[in-house]
């Protein structure tokens, strides 16, 4: 069973908000989220897979909940996993593509991101995301080719 999204109750005298405040981390989850505009949370991870809940911490206006998803999904993290490395000195989207399934989402509210990485290998990885609303709606699916290289201090 996949564990619901965390209340958002932000009430500082609710007990939703502090179990809301242990389990969100508002980190960016790609590197053009300088703002910590979003935020994630962490459901399971393996080597080649990753399930989380993301939402866009801000209100979202009606009608652009579709470009916001689009760049919520624009991520690496997962196709680099396989690769090991903690940091890197490139990671270049070489393509970027989304399909929607259904328009009744807000990118604002909790969003399933179902993602695999199907191949990564040869410095190049290519990543599938579902993504699914809380009554699990599937709304979208997205593909991402990455090119990623090491930095130059652990190349041999």
């Amino acid at each position: 069973m996949i564990r619901r999204p965390p209340r958002s109750t932000l009430s500082s005298s609710s007990a939703a908000s502090d179990v809301y405040k242990r389990q969100v981390v508002s980190v960016p989850t790609a590197a053009e989220d300088t703002a910590g505009d979003t935020e994630a949370v962490l459901v399971a991870e393996g080597r080649w897979w990753m399930l989380q809940w993301i939402r866009h911490r801000g209100r979202v206006l009606d009608g652009e909940s579709c470009v916001v998803l689009t760049w919520l999904s624009d991520t690496s993290k997962v196709i680099m996993k396989p690769h090991a490395l903690k940091r890197w000195g490139l990671c270049l989207s070489l393509d970027h593509s989304i399909h929607f399934h259904s328009m009744d989402f807000r990118a604002d509210q909790w969003l399933l991101f179902n993602t695999r990485t199907s191949v990564s290998n040869g410095g190049r990885g290519l990543a599938r995301t579902e993504l699914f609303t809380e009554q699990g709606v599937l709304v979208a699916t997205a593909t991402q080719e990455a090119l990623i290289r090491p930095p130059k201090e652990s190349r041999l």
